[in-house]
C-alpha cells in the first residue's frame, strides 16, 4: 500500500507521501498447525518417518516463534532436559538440548506454543526464517514443539539447510553418498583400517563405522582412533554435513 497524501506526517514529522507498507503474509493467519506439517509430526512420533521426511514437511511452512519478557531457567520438559532462558536484547526464547547446545523452539500452531508457554507471544515467520535467526545467533539447533511429548531436534546440517533454502533437499548424513565417499577416502588409507561404512549413529546423529583388521594391540587401536578423529577433523564437508558422530569400531 502507498501512501502518496501530502498531508500530515507520522508522530516524527515524516511525512507518509511515499512510503510503502507491506500487508503481512500472515494478516489472516488462524494459528493452526499447517495439515501437512501436523501429520508429520504425528507419523514422527510414531516413528513412520525419519527426520529427512520431517524437514521436507517444513520446507516452506510458517512456524511460531515464541518472544517472552521475562524468562528465568523455565524447564520446559523434564523428560528431555530442554531448559528455556531468552536473549536479553530480544526477548525471544533459546532452549538447552539433553547433550547441552543451544536450540531455537520453533511451534506448529499457537495452541501447541500454549501448551508450552501461557506467557509466550507468537510471531509467525517462515521456517526459512526462523532457521536463519538460529544460525544468526549461533543456535545450531531448532527444537519442534517442545511442549509436547518426543520433540524433534533439528540437527544442524539441517537448519543450515532451511536457512539457506534447501531443506527440501537435504539430506541426512547416513544417507549422503558424497558422506560416504569423503570418509572413504580419508580414513582407508590409514593403516588397520580394513573397510568404512555410515549408519544411523545410537549416541549420535551418525556412526561411523569402522571394520579394523583383527588382533590389534591396544595401543596399536587407540592410535587407530586417534588418526581416525584428526582425519576427520580436517574435513570440510564432514564439518559441514555431520552433527556428531561416534564411531563402531568393529
Amino acid at each position: 500500500m502507498k501512501f502518496s497524501d501530502p498531508g500530515e506526517g507520522d508522530s516524527a514529522g515524516i511525512p507518509w507521501r511515499g512510503r510503502t507498507i507491506n500487508h503481512s503474509p500472515f494478516a489472516g493467519d488462524s494459528g493452526k498447525a499447517d495439515p501437512e506439517l501436523e501429520q508429520a509430526l504425528v507419523q514422527w512420533r510414531s516413528d513412520e518417518i525419519g527426520i529427512r521426511n520431517l524437514v521436507t514437511a517444513l520446507t516452506g511452512k510458517r512456524v511460531i516463534v515464541p518472544v517472552m519478557a521475562e524468562v528465568e531457567n523455565l524447564v520446559v520438559d523434564p523428560d528431555t532436559s530442554l531448559v528455556s532462558d531468552k536473549d536479553s536484547s530480544t526477548g525471544v526464547v533459546c532452549v538447552s538440548a539433553p547433550d547441552g547446545r543451544v536450540a531455537l523452539p520453533v511451534f506448529s500452531s499457537i495452541p501447541a506454543m500454549t501448551r508450552w508457554n501461557k506467557n509466550a507471544r507468537p510471531i509467525p515467520v517462515e521456517i526459512e526464517r526462523a532457521a536463519l535467526s538460529a544460525v544468526s545467533e549461533q543456535w545450531p539447533l531448532l527444537v519442534v514443539d517442545p511442549g509436547d511429548a518426543q520433540p524433534p531436534i533439528i540437527p544442524r546440517p539441517a537448519v543450515w539447510a532451511l536457512a539457506q533454502g534447501r531443506g527440501a533437499t537435504w539430506i541426512p548424513a547416513p544417507e549422503d553418498n558424497a558422506v560416504k565417499q569423503e570418509l572413504r577416502r580419508l580414513l582407508l588409507p590409514i593403516e588397520q583400517v580394513v573397510e568404512v561404512d555410515v549408519d544411523k549413529g545410537r549416541r549420535a546423529e551418525t556412526a561411523v563405522v569402522l571394520s579394523l583388521r583383527p588382533g590389534l594391540t591396544k595401543a596399536k587401536y587407540d592410535a587407530v582412533l586417534v588418526r581416525v578423529q584428526e582425519a576427520l577433523s580436517g574435513s570440510e564437508l564432514i564439518a559441514e554435513r555431520l552433527d556428531s558422530v561416534e564411531l563402531r569400531p568393529q
